[in-house]
């Protein structure tokens, strides 16, 4: 609870530091030299990190003390996978990484869950997937029918995850790399929030081949 308040409280420093970072950069203070733009590209880059740790912790212990509630309706899963990877080939292009959708042909992939929490988790792990996947690399997310539910495979070709870390990869606050400029907590909250939906997730990896979650 104390840590929660306390990532609370950060939240209103941080965006006031950067109302004041968006004024200097739009020189209402003065011209700025181009060594001045770069210490303030920095800092802000510094404060978006924090921004995003403050809220991912937040979100954490939101669903640690069983506040969160899912609102489950009809969601056209599909539709949502090739919105996020419309959007994610910007960044795809950037690192030549193909970004590939299969579903068979005559599959309806709707299922009862919460649209804007699954959102979440279709987001997060495609992004994890293009982040850890070299240039050249390819992800691909697959939809397959089963009999009670829809099976959601987000795969890669990307670094792979050492047999030994596996275990502990939804552990809060993991990070397999110790370089890792995450805040450990992202997959930690795919996992509770597949879980409110009563479904179930897990990962498949070949450490030097590429991961599947």
């Amino acid at each position: 609870d104390m840590l929660s308040m306390f990532a609370h409280d950060m939240k209103n420093p941080t965006i006031i530091a950067e109302g004041f970072l968006s004024r200097l950069y739009s020189s209402k203070a003065g011209p700025l030299t181009e060594r001045q733009s770069k210490y303030l590209e920095l800092i802000s880059d510094a404060l978006n990190r924090l921004g995003k740790f403050t809220t991912n912790f937040l979100e954490f212990s939101r669903l640690e003390t069983k506040e969160y509630k899912t609102s489950p309706l009809p969601f056209d899963i599909a539709t949502a996978i090739k919105k996020h990877i419309e959007a994610a080939r910007i960044e795809a292009e950037k690192k030549d990484i193909k970004i590939l959708f299969e579903i068979p042909d005559d599959m309806t992939a709707v299922a009862n869950a919460d649209a804007m929490q699954i959102d979440r988790v279709i987001f997060n792990l495609l992004y994890n997937s293009l982040k850890y996947t070299d240039s050249g690399g390819t992800v691909t997310i697959k939809l397959l029918s089963r009999d009670k539910d829809i099976l959601v495979q987000v795969m890669d070709t990307g670094m792979g995850i050492p047999e030994d870390h596996l275990p502990y990869i939804f552990d809060p606050f993991y990070r397999v790399t110790r370089d890792s400029k995450g805040s450990g907590l992202g997959l930690s909250i795919v996992k509770k929030i597949v879980e409110a939906t009563e479904g179930k997730i897990w990962v498949e990896s070949i450490y030097g081949k590429g991961s599947t979650f």
